[in-house]
């Protein structure tokens, strides 16, 4: 069993040897992914609706917004017209907002409220308080500049790849998943108003349309040359203050961790383009989508032949786990009071694309499995003949499983167990070549609960 501080120590040496290492790398790659789609005209500047996150204060692509049905009412207020025996009637969903009602606005081009603006009225509930009404135009969404990419020539690519095979997503059914948001792809809001992330490689000229006069370059000494040279000496330039959405560097994954915009480093020759991506289900448009596209688009290849999606971890109950619902499991303590075996193998026995209801009662049963397992192994080691005894040792070596001949001359029940341990492995050779592991985890539980330790 693993010791649960060999774990902690391991964890905490992560960031030394990981990305912390290789953070420069990727910020170069950054910068040459963006420059080459502005240059290709795929990255674009310009002020469209957007998703704005009023909490972090900042753009969102569509594929961060998450939508919820709630249940509400709308309510109608009644505001009389003071002085007059005439009402405007407010419908809204908030009625207890009246109390802090400053004013009513109307459309001025409505004939049926414009005759009231200058007039006031009264707010019901208030002992009379007056509010003036005022003209207003239509309420219109926030409309605001940001950063783009242009994604359908992308989709396009990472479409034909799966069309024509380079490309297989495991389990099946996430193709058309695929499919169907690829076709369907909205142009991508890569910008964010953001402190943290990898700041977008474009300045400004002082005193210039920013949406017309920007310089795109490597770094600011760059930039500063081209300006000057475009716009003369005697200017100033700034960077522009927004940061990349995190997911587009984390779309360079597969290549900009091996070296690339570098093509000739040993990594990308050796590594790139790799066999199988492994990752949850809930994330095939976030980032793995996307690294297929840009993987596409930056190398001229698939970035990986497989995508095997697994399932998430649920509680119990198949709730999420959130802090909110107080149903996180943490691992180590998981692993603390069933031990680490127990909470691999359950993990392990998930089927591909399918969420993982994780109870006491799953972890309790292979818990038992794998003391089962141990105890078997510690009673063939007390059985096995001393190491001194050569003879013995070599009339075991003797024995060749892999030979019919051989496994016919056995005991009938060795001769029995050892064609079933056959048939599982034909079984599990078959499960594997195909990425179903769960298959795997329960067709051995069966050979070895069922038929190698039921005697």
């Amino acid at each position: 069993m693993v010791e649960l501080l060999q774990i902690r120590l391991r964890d905490s040496a992560l960031p030394v040897i990981g990305l912390e290492s290789i953070s420069p790398l990727m910020n170069k790659a950054v910068i040459e992914a963006f420059i080459k789609l502005h240059e290709k005209g795929l990255i674009y500047q310009g002020s469209y609706l957007v998703n704005w996150s009023p909490n972090l204060q900042t753009a969102v692509s569509d594929l961060e917004v998450e939508y919820s049905e709630e249940p509400g009412a709308l309510y109608h207020i009644k505001y009389r017209v003071a002085g007059q025996s005439d009402f405007l009637t407010v419908a809204t969903t908030r009625p207890e907002t009246l109390f802090g009602d400053v004013a009513i606005a109307v459309n001025p081009k409505d004939d049926r409220y414009s005759k009231f603006i200058g007039k006031m009225a009264v707010v019901p509930m208030t002992y009379g308080r007056h509010v003036p009404i005022i003209a207003d135009r239509i309420i219109e969404p926030l409309v605001s500049k940001q950063w783009f990419v242009t994604m359908e020539p992308l989709a396009e690519k990472a479409l034909r790849a799966v069309e024509k095979g380079e490309l297989t997503i495991m389990p099946e059914r996430f193709e058309k998943i695929y499919n169907h948001w690829l076709s369907n792809i909205k142009d991508w809001c890569i910008s964010r108003q953001l402190w943290w992330g990898h700041h977008i490689p474009v300045w400004y000229v002082l005193g210039k349309n920013c949406e017309e006069d920007y310089i795109v370059a490597k770094n600011a000494d760059e930039a500063l040359e081209r300006a000057r040279e475009k716009y003369g000496k005697n200017i100033e330039i700034y960077q522009d203050p927004d940061v990349l959405d995190t997911w587009f560097s984390s779309a360079l994954w597969p290549f900009s961790t091996l070296g690339w915009p570098d093509v000739s480093a040993e990594d990308f020759r050796k590594f790139y383009p790799t066999t199988m991506l492994e990752t949850g289900h809930d994330i095939l448009f976030f980032w793995v989508a996307r690294m297929i596209m840009m993987g596409i688009e930056f190398t001229g290849t698939v970035p990986f032949s497989y995508v095997y999606l697994h399932g998430l971890i649920r509680d119990s109950q198949g709730r999420k786990m959130s802090k909110t619902l107080g149903n996180v499991i943490d691992p180590l303590d998981t692993i603390k009071e069933f031990g680490t075996d127990a909470l691999r193998f359950t993990i392990s026995l998930g089927t591909a694309g399918q969420d993982l209801n994780l109870s006491t009662e799953r972890l309790t049963a292979n818990k038992a499995f794998t003391n089962k397992l141990w105890n078997a192994g510690k009673f063939v080691l007390q059985n096995l003949p001393s190491q001194t005894d050569v003879s013995a040792w070599e009339a075991i070596m003797d024995c060749k499983f892999d030979k019919e001949e051989s496994v016919s001359r056995l005991p009938l029940p060795e001769c029995w167990v050892v064609s079933k341990l056959h048939v599982l492995i034909d079984m599990v050779t078959t499960s594997y070549d195909k990425f179903f592991f769960g298959d795997v985890g329960r067709e051995t539980y069966d050979f070895f609960w069922s038929d190698f330790a039921d005697w």
